[in-house]
Parts: structure tokens; C-alpha cells; sequence
């Protein structure tokens, strides 16, 4: 069974004609701590890759220094709890875009999984009976 049968992906919907942003009816709040307060709190009117990069490094710059990082996400307001996923400095707008903004989306279609990038859901197929192999 071709892969394309398997699985769907639902991408946020662009409002440019290029294709650079995506614009969502609700406002999005950025949740990394400023200064000593637990959340910036600042509002992206166009939350896009290229938006949220360019707010971290103009706003976060302790995120964009030295190699790696914890995501500072907080997850839970209640607790001041955060993401704390170690990655690549370089790579933490698209941690934030496709993890906690949920931009892109993909689904498998068999058992109904839900994964935040295509390359986790193409794992999780090439690792489970959803893809065709016995997964033991």
C-alpha cells in the first residue's frame, strides 16, 4: 500500500500567496520566560517559522547563544512547568512552530495517531504494523 494511502498531514493554511505565514483566527501567546516574569506573553499576529525565529532572537537571545538548549516552553501555567526538550539552539523555532503550535499536523489514518512533524508519523510506520511491518 502506497504511503500517501496511509497517512494524512494537515499544514496550517498560508495567508500570503507565497506561502511565508500563516495567519490563525486565534492570537498566539509566546510562552519562554522574559526577563523574571514566567511567560513574554507577546502576541504574534502572523505566526509563521521565519516570525517566531525572528522573536527569539530579537527578545530571547539567551536561546540563540552557544550550540544547544532546554526549550523554555511553559506547559503548564498552574505549575510554571516547561518543555525541556534539548535541541540544537538553531533548530528551537521549529521545535515551538511544530510541537507546541501544532503547525504541522499528521495523522495515520490505521490507529489513528496523532504526531506533530511527518518524519515522527514516517517512523512511526516504518516501526509498526500501520506501515505494513510486524512490529514485534
Amino acid at each position: 500500500m502506497p504511503a500517501s494511502a496511509i497517512y494524512t498531514t494537515t499544514m496550517a493554511t498560508p495567508s500570503a500567496s507565497d506561502g511565508a505565514a500563516a495567519v490563525y483566527d486565534q492570537s498566539t501567546v509566546c510562552r519562554l520566560p522574559k526577563d523574571s516574569q514566567p511567560i513574554c506573553g507577546h502576541v504574534f499576529a502572523t505566526v509563521s517559522p521565519r516570525t517566531i525565529k525572528q522573536h527569539i532572537s530579537m527578545h530571547h537571545p539567551e536561546y540563540i547563544q552557544g550550540e544547544r538548549t532546554n526549550c523554555g516552553w511553559c506547559t503548564d501555567s498552574a505549575t510554571g512547568r516547561t518543555c525541556g526538550h534539548g535541541l540544537s539552539k538553531g533548530h528551537l523555532h521549529k521545535h515551538i512552530c511544530n510541537v507546541h503550535l501544532k503547525m504541522a499536523v499528521c495523522w495515520c489514518s490505521c490507529c489513528g495517531g496523532v504526531f506533530s512533524r511527518p518524519d515522527a508519523l514516517k517512523r512511526h510506520l516504518k516501526n509498526t504494523k500501520c506501515g505494513g511491518i510486524d512490529a514485534e
